[in-house]
């Protein structure tokens, strides 16, 4: 199984195991699947020129040869915007592809999940809603464990930034995994309501989060390694509370940054004390 079917609070919990490589193709992965379309437009489009500047060279023949030529200079401009186009488009997948591109920063993630939840269609929302519905249902009920592992698999299918990030995570490989993410221009250093987005998720105490209707998360001051102990950010919650937390606040995100405290996400996908290295280690994020 991709996760720990037990639905227990405190010791014993552990983050997920790496969960099995997701090979995406381009029905699954977004970025392939405009490659793919942008190459056939291309190559339509040369056909479409190389066709029309025979069209002008056939009726402008009997004109000489200069006429010609007046009408080709337009087509080779063509085609040498079209080839730096496509290697752009080239170096921009070589990119994706490198380690920086697939570490990119946290705050991406999370921001890219943000944008996913206010999007009507989005692929958990039938999770969401269902468990909207099953809030009475007991801790000890299989539903919170099954539906844990459901998240944690969405999130990560066809997800290719996630999964790194996990697998990055369970190599205990620190220093990558904030590749780039504590830099000026990282996501979680832009400025929301006067502070660096992730001073949110972290907890920083110069955050006022009185109105914040969850007790607040302060990933700051945590020990490190702490985060699935019993007192643990993660570890204090049971299986039922996080899924709950998700399905309340990760919807809302957009509307509230404060909820992007309450923990959910980074702790489902097993996270959290790779988040207190993160969080203690980049500038403006606790202190």
């Amino acid at each position: 199984p991709l996760c720990d079917s037990s639905a227990s609070r405190g010791a014993g919990r552990e983050p997920h195991q790496q969960p099995p490589r997701v090979l995406c193709s381009s029905q699954r992965h977004p970025f392939m699947a405009t490659m793919a379309v942008t190459k056939l437009l291309l190559a339509a489009l040369v056909g479409s020129l190389t066709a029309h500047a025979g069209e002008l060279c056939g009726e402008c023949s009997q004109e000489g040869s200069e006429a010609c030529g007046a009408a080709t200079a337009p087509q080779e401009e063509e085609e040498e915007a079209l080839a730096a186009t496509t290697m752009l488009l080239q170096h921009t997948t070589e990119q994706r592809r490198g380690p920086i591109g697939q570490v990119a920063t946290r705050s991406a993630m999370m921001r890219q999940l943000s944008a996913s939840a206010s999007r009507r269609g989005w692929v958990l929302q039938p999770t969401v809603d269902d468990v909207l519905a099953s809030t009475d249902k007991p801790d000890s009920d299989p539903y919170w464990a099954t539906t844990y592992d459901t998240i944690y698999r969405l999130l990560l299918e066809g997800n290719p930034v996630g999964q790194n990030f996990v697998r990055l995570c369970q190599a205990n490989a620190l220093v990558e995994y904030n590749a780039t993410g504590c830099a000026p221009t990282a996501d979680g250093s832009g400025i929301v309501n006067g502070f660096p987005a992730d001073a949110f998720f972290c907890g920083s105490p110069r955050v006022d989060f009185s109105r914040l209707p969850y007790p607040v998360t302060s990933i700051c001051t945590a020990q490190p390694g702490s985060a699935y102990t019993p007192e643990g950010q993660c570890g204090k919650f049971s299986k039922k509370e996080l899924v709950i937390n998700f399905a309340k606040t990760v919807p809302n995100w957009s509307k509230d940054p404060l909820l992007i405290n309450v923990p959910s996400v980074d702790c489902i996908l097993g996270l959290g004390n790779c988040d207190i290295f993160y969080c203690q280690s980049c500038p403006n994020r606790c202190a």
